[in-house]
């Protein structure tokens, strides 16, 4: 029995190309370091990295190309 692929996060991320994907995932893990390092606010940061990093373990769990 096969397992069924999960459904991704945000249907825009799902369209994005496996390149434009890790560069969004490195800037915004970037991004949210910075705002730490500074002692600013990064809860918005870190969920927009989460997001993106969840798009990417789905395609890597289901080893979808795009």
């Amino acid at each position: 029995m096969t397992q069924p692929a999960v459904t991704p996060t945000d249907p825009a991320l799902a369209r994005l190309s496996e390149d434009d994907l890790m560069h969004k995932r490195r800037e915004a893990l970037e991004a949210f370091e910075d705002a730490k390092n500074k002692g600013q606010d990064s809860a918005e940061l870190e969920a927009k990295y989460k997001t993106l990093e969840a798009e990417h373990n789905r395609r890597v769990k289901n080893n979808i190309p795009h």
